[in-house]
């Protein structure tokens, strides 16, 4: 019997991260914003997933609301790096983030975008 439903997948985290890593690159960003909400439904205190939440409102132009999602983020966690990073692409001269990048250990002048798939 078909109800038009389209059948649940069944992913780990990791899968799931990579998923959305996909969608990110391929700027599948609908798509990308329903399977984040439904997953924080079910895992609201998935970090990762928090970022990418993040990294879709800045791909979005959405920069405040990116900000927010990333400030809360290194509110739930501040040893966070990649929530730091994925900051630093926003405002690249703030002193302050740029001092907790060095201080976790990264480097606050990088070129290189986080890649989000390996986190």
């Amino acid at each position: 019997m078909d109800d038009g439903t389209l059948p649940r997948l069944h992913l780990n985290h990791r899968q799931f991260l990579q998923l959305m890593a996909a969608a990110l690159a391929e700027q599948e960003y609908e798509y990308m914003g329903s399977a984040i909400g439904e997953w924080l439904q079910i895992f609201p205190g998935d970090l990762q997933t928090h970022l990418f939440n993040g990294c879709l409102s800045f791909a979005l132009g959405k920069n405040k609301l990116a900000r927010r999602h990333l400030e809360k983020l290194v509110e739930l966690e501040p040893f966070f790096l990649p929530a730091y990073l994925t900051y630093q692409q926003m405002d690249k001269n703030n002193p302050f983030i740029n001092g907790c990048i060095l201080a976790l250990g990264g480097h606050p002048l990088a070129k290189k975008l986080y890649h989000y798939g390996h986190l």
